[in-house]
């Protein structure tokens, strides 16, 4: 069986990282591709958010025995 906390708190990480690009965006091609800082932030943040969904599909897999 799922652990409840589990599924939500990865859930609630993959929301705040998800909110996070949402507020990094709005800024042009160039602008994006000149500013070292937000890319790494924005990279960083995906690995996050993939690692969340990762985390995520592993506890359910791993305790429903699929």
């Amino acid at each position: 069986m799922v652990d409840e906390e589990i599924f939500v708190d990865e859930l609630q990480y993959i929301n705040q990282y998800t909110g996070d690009l949402r507020q990094m965006r709005g800024q042009s091609r160039d602008q994006y591709l000149n500013d070292m800082v937000r890319q790494r932030a924005v990279e960083r943040t995906l690995m996050n958010l993939i690692q969340a969904c990762i985390d995520l599909a592993q506890h359910i897999r791993a305790t429903e025995d699929l």
